[in-house]
């Protein structure tokens, strides 16, 4: 020892110094570094720069930063792409980024090395220096609680926030560098996919990200690199099925595990194309399957319910013939896929649990798994890691919104609150669009007076499950209803529901030249669309509609003319406070509104013995085909059951009420006979909802509820416990203004 630190001259054996060096480097870096001899300094100037590269590169990370401070040669040589490459293959340390909170309050970035050397205790430490570790206070433009890491590529790591359309975030922590990936929301895709890379030829980091266009199977991929704030299509991807955000960066490419196409699919960055990588043949389709770097290898890990637990290692990259199952082992109990980091040197695999975002040890042959402490931990809460990314980050959008179409109307309320990301899917036309059809409850809308007191809108859902007692109670949870406090300008006494349309609400005073009041009860927004008497016409039938093409909701009404039977059709587009004559119009008795279903309102005419339809986009009437054996009935209404369009029609003679459906909207053959009722009063009984055997229904001028017996025939009377009804109707829901 005493004699490698003796100053060498040049006729020396270079060999014999470069044999020291490999020995030594640690007490060499050690004296050098604190200054403890000047002759070193001289000395190690006249080592060869490829020695130097080497020893550095087999370094660990904190003393790489010491080094970095030594001269300027060293700190060349280490900030250099080359020395990044040497040392991810020389180097038998494994850096750990952990991402979490501190005691101190903040979360932040801690960062260190382990080797096959480093274990874990009997108490389920693990032997970490303190002084090892390497803690970043990082300044980044989003508060450090909501990040997630997405991947991390070269030394560079990719981090993003749960809202969907968030920046990403490119950092190199180690340097303090970051850079902002600002993308704009495309409001008919999500994001589906997204990671950092980067090219092996030109070294430039590029972002991919594959949108999905939404309720659909169509995926494209588009690419940014770094410095030119511009998103680039590349293409179509064959990527859609996503149960990770994020993938695996190795060997220029990042990779990523399909289930639909049981195959792990790849994305290189220098060419910027998609291919797969082979697989063995015996690989399962299985969902528990991850691909991460394991010993600079492509790693797949497949988790299977049985408890077995199985590694494989690609030990020649893109060679299917080198895929080796280099673990099978069988835990104690199915519960979470594990992604491998380190074998230690004790025979455990140190590795992280997805589902738990937590370290820790696997034994391979028993198949035990206990969870893993940093060892002088007093100022880290191990249980709040965030290695990976938050779960909510997990959940691809066309899966959030699958399962927020489902949820009930009070749930959706509540959802909106989450997050962006859940409001801004809630609040979207196509959010609302798609519901009626893929929701199994019926919203049904309830005014009336509540408890006794002033009368008012009562929204509740109902599903095939919900039952009407013996008594003829409608069994309600009273935590599922919603109950509005609407401010209008005409007292509710005096205001009727007209009719509904997409979750709007047209609402009128028996005064036939009140104004209608336009009102979403979910939102709260209300329109006023006024009216100017006219002495010469009276107001004959009118109605809320909207257009399919531009969304713009409209008031239908048809004037008579006092004296005639001449009728004339105007509208009024929401906004414009205008009224505009549209043309003839046919005539109509008794009923003063209608059903609105695909973009059109459509009404029963006694005279004409047909139902006319009134198109709110092309602003024409139209007839819909009814069935040939359909009397002409004073009693017959239109609604809506089901997404259907249905009559109900009373036969005087024989006192029943026949229930019809179109099964295929606009096709006559489509007619159905869905029910018959007896009847002991001439009141229409219109289908809200099937419960079971029996059928819910709104009669009296939908002023009462009912359920009839669809084998019996028989009706009954139905009540809501502490509600007086003036009116009853099924609604859609509508989150968003109009």
């Amino acid at each position: 020892m005493n004699g490698f630190l003796h100053p060498l001259l040049p006729d020396e054996k270079n060999i014999e110094i470069r044999r020291d060096l490999c020995v030594y480097n640690s007490c060499l870096f050690l004296i050098y570094i604190f200054g403890i001899s000047l002759q070193c300094e001289i000395w190690l100037m006249e080592i060869p720069s490829a020695i130097i590269l080497d020893i550095l590169s087999r370094l660990p990370t904190k003393t790489c930063l010491n080094c970095k401070l030594v001269c300027k040669d060293w700190y060349q040589i280490i900030i250099s792409n080359e020395f990044a490459d040497l040392r991810s293959s020389h180097c038998s340390y494994l850096t750990i980024l952990l991402h979490g909170k501190f005691y101190s309050g903040r979360y932040d970035f801690l960062l260190f090395d382990l080797d096959r050397s480093s274990i874990v205790n009997e108490m389920g430490n693990l032997n970490v220096s303190v002084d090892a570790m390497i803690r970043f206070k990082s300044k980044l433009t989003i508060p450090h609680h909501k990040l997630a890491v997405i991947n991390e590529c070269d030394g560079l790591v990719c981090f993003k926030s749960s809202e969907q359309w968030s920046p990403y975030i490119i950092c190199n922590l180690l340097t303090g560098q970051q850079v902002l990936v600002k993308q704009f929301r495309k409001p008919s895709c999500s994001v589906e996919f997204y990671g950092l890379g980067c090219c092996p030829v030109s070294h430039q980091f590029k972002v991919l990200r594959i949108l999905k266009f939404n309720l659909s199977y169509l995926c494209v991929a588009e690419i940014q690199t770094l410095g030119t704030n511009e998103w680039r299509t590349i293409g179509d991807s064959p990527v859609n099925d996503q149960l990770d955000m994020s993938g695996v960066f190795l060997n220029g490419s990042l990779h990523k595990y399909s289930y639909t196409d049981n195959c792990i699919w790849s994305f290189d960055f220098g060419i910027e194309q998609f291919w797969q990588v082979p697989t063995p043949d015996e690989m399962k389709r299985e969902y528990y399957k991850g691909v991460s770097v394991f010993y600079s290898c492509l790693c797949f890990t497949s988790f299977y319910e049985n408890g077995q637990f199985e590694i494989w290692l690609m030990r020649e990259y893109g060679m299917k013939d080198s895929w080796v199952k280099q673990f099978v082992i069988h835990l104690e109990y199915y519960d979470s896929p594990r992604i491998p980091l380190l074998q230690m040197g004790t025979g455990e695999i140190l590795g992280c649990r997805i589902a738990h975002e937590s370290l820790g040890a696997c034994d391979i042959e028993s198949g035990s798994w206990r969870s893993v402490m940093i060892r002088g931990q007093s100022s880290f809460k191990n249980e709040e890691l965030n290695l990976i990314r938050s779960l909510s980050e997990d959940i691809p959008s066309s899966i959030i919104w699958e399962i927020l179409l489902r949820l009930p109307i009070k749930a959706c309320l509540n959802c909106k609150l989450v997050c962006k990301e859940w409001y801004q899917i809630i609040i979207s036309y196509e959010f609302a669009n798609f519901r009626s059809s893929h929701c199994s409850y019926s919203t049904i809308l309830l005014y009336g007076k509540i408890y006794n007191k002033k009368k008012n809108f009562l929204m509740l859902d109902l599903d095939k499950s919900s039952k009407v007692d013996e008594m003829g109670n409608l069994s309600v949870d009273v935590n599922a209803l919603i109950r509005f406090k609407s401010r209008f300008n005409t007292s509710h006494d005096k205001l009727y529901v007209v009719n509904e349309c997409n979750g709007v609400v047209c609402l009128k005073s028996w005064e036939q030249w009140s104004p209608y009041i336009i009102c979403n009860l979910l939102t709260g927004q209300q329109v006023i669309v006024e009216q100017l008497p006219k002495s010469c016409c009276s107001v004959e039938v009118y109605g809320l509609g909207c257009c399919p093409v531009s969304h713009q909701y409209k008031v239908l009404r048809i004037l008579k003319t006092k004296g005639t039977d001449n009728c004339v059709a105007e509208i009024q587009t929401l906004g414009t406070h205008e009224w505009r004559t549209i043309g003839d119009a046919p005539q109509f008795q008794l009923r003063r509104s209608g059903a609105f279903l695909h973009g059109s309102l459509h009404r029963y005419s006694y005279r004409d013995n047909c139902i006319w339809s009134f198109q709110f986009g092309n602003e024409q009437f139209s007839h819909v085909p009814i069935p040939d054996d359909m009397k002409r009935e004073p009693y017959t209404e239109v609604s809506v059951f089901h997404s259907r369009l249905c009559f109900s029609s009373i036969s005087e003679s024989c006192r029943q009420c026949e229930i019809w459906l179109m099964k295929e909207y606009g096709v006559k053959e489509s007619w159905v006979k869905q029910f018959v009722f007896q009847i002991e009063s001439f009141a229409h009984r219109m289908p809200l909802l099937q419960l079971g055997t029996e059928v819910l229904v709104s009669y009296s001028n939908s002023v009462r509820l009912g359920a009839c017996d669809t084998e019996s025939g028989r009706c009954k009377t139905v009540r809501v416990p502490g509600v007086s009804l003036s009116q009853v109707m099924v609604c859609n829901a509508k989150f968003s203004k109009f």
